[in-house]
């Protein structure tokens, strides 16, 4: 006879080694809570440090789940194994004993138990030492928890549920989850499975592995891939057919949900531009959900408020790497405010840039420059564009230049001059002119 059994991901155990274990009376110190609902499959997990004679509870353990509890140290906090004889014992928060071992990790005989959690709730997990099931030590001793198996998903399941991994959850579009199903024969004889489908093309199945048919007291695998094309709730039976004897159509049911990915957008360009020039300002749109990249065929707007606060608006699609490119030309001088938005759609969340600051200035007229600096700065610097009229930065070996010092600025010289200076403020520093001074203002000693 054989018989179909569904498991999500694989059933496993190891068996414990059968010593005394020590009286419930001993449990004597609670120390810490952990949530078990944070476990997910196959990954083994801190939940604290206990000396001999304390007990950890460990909240939201399922039923029909399968765990495993040691104390073999290995994960952040690194604490390390325990020097002596560990023992633990495994009690359920009404102190009804599910299971003991008596081991030191390393040995061969680890210090670890695996156990089927027999209801949902708290359970107690109490550290010990071998022998003499002693009150105290000098060492920590270090607790994992680790989920190994879920409960069944039985025949005719038509409510998916997070606990069986059923339900997949949310998942955004464009993504897929695999969730990854056993098909386990617990009978004598093969078990033959023709075939196993889904009524959803969203929820695609993978082929059995190893193949059909399932030996005795065997099984096989596939997965399930959820991949999301639009928002909204999906819902599949998945259908096993098979020789069982009286499951021969083994269905169960299963859903997702699929979430809008969520995107980003970013600007960039120049932060200053002539009067009457074509700037060229850059959105980039991502999508950051994964898989994460740039979004291309995309609608990007455009908003530039100008300094008489009207507004200049346009569209442009995004290219292959996310980007749009939007040209502008102002007849406007002084500070402009561009911002980039992407509206969003039945797959993308919508999102918007940050505002970039934009200068329009009145082209420069060489050779005449003017200084409208800050008091002590060096006024040769030719980085120092925000010292000069319209930023505009004269080349101070240039024998043409005419430099005004406004009224009630300080112009303050680091560097030979090779040009002409007229002064309506103030010279500072020592002044090495090559041409010609006009001073209708102040100079420093020396100058």
């Amino acid at each position: 006879m054989n018989k179909i059994f569904l498991f999500i991901i694989f059933t496993l155990g190891i068996g414990t080694s059968a010593f005394g274990q020590c009286p419930n009376t001993n449990v004597v110190s609670f120390v810490s809570a952990f949530n078990g609902s944070v476990l997910t499959l196959n990954n083994r997990t801190f939940t604290g440090d206990l000396w001999a004679g304390e007990y950890q509870e460990i909240n939201n353990l399922v039923a029909g789940n399968t765990y495993r509890v040691d104390f073999c140290g290995g994960l952040t906090p690194a604490t390390p194994a325990p020097s002596y004889n560990s023992y633990m014992t495994v009690y359920t928060s009404s102190g009804t004993q599910i299971g003991f071992n008596d081991g030191s990790c390393g040995t061969g005989d680890d210090s670890q138990l695996d156990f089927v959690a027999p209801t949902s709730g708290t359970y107690r997990i109490l550290a010990n030492i071998s022998g003499n099931c002693a009150l105290s030590n000098s060492t920590n001793t270090p607790l994992h928890i680790t989920l190994l198996s879920l409960a069944a998903s039985p025949d005719g399941d038509n409510t998916p549920a997070v606990i069986d991994q059923t339900d997949f959850g949310n998942v955004n579009v464009g993504s897929n989850l695999v969730r990854t199903f056993t098909v386990q024969n617990t009978g004598s004889s093969n078990l033959n499975v023709t075939s196993i489908t889904s009524s959803n093309p969203l929820f695609t199945i993978s082929a059995l592995s190893p193949a059909s048919p399932i030996g005795a007291s065997n099984f096989s695998t596939f997965t399930v891939t959820f991949s999301p094309t639009a928002v909204g709730s999906q819902t599949s039976t998945i259908t096993i057919n098979n020789n069982d004897g009286d499951e021969a159509v083994y269905n169960f049911d299963i859903k997702g949900n699929a979430l809008a990915a969520t995107t980003s957008l970013s600007i960039n360009g120049p932060s200053t531009s002539l009067l009457g020039s074509a700037t060229t300002f850059t959105a980039t749109l991502n999508r950051v959900s994964a898989p994460a990249g740039p979004l291309s065929g995309q609608t990007v707007s455009f908003t530039i408020t100008l300094p008489n606060a009207s507004n200049q608006t346009g569209s442009v699609t995004t290219d292959a790497n996310g980007e749009a490119n939007y040209m502008f030309t102002s007849s406007l001088v002084g500070i402009h405010s561009v911002t980039a938005s992407f509206l969003g759609n039945a797959t993308h969340t919508a999102s918007s840039s940050s505002a970039l600051s934009h200068d329009v200035l009145i082209p420069c007229t060489p050779p005449n420059y003017t200084f409208t600096g800050a008091s002590n700065v060096d006024a040769t610097d030719p980085s120092l564009a925000t010292n000069w009229l319209n930023g505009c930065v004269p080349s101070m070996n240039d024998s043409a230049i005419i430099i005004t010092v406004n009224s009630g600025k300080t112009f303050k010289a680091s560097t030979p001059i090779a040009g002409s200076i007229v002064n309506n403020g103030t010279i500072t520093g020592s002044l090495n002119l090559a041409g010609s001074l006009t001073n209708n203002g102040l100079l420093s000693p020396g100058n």
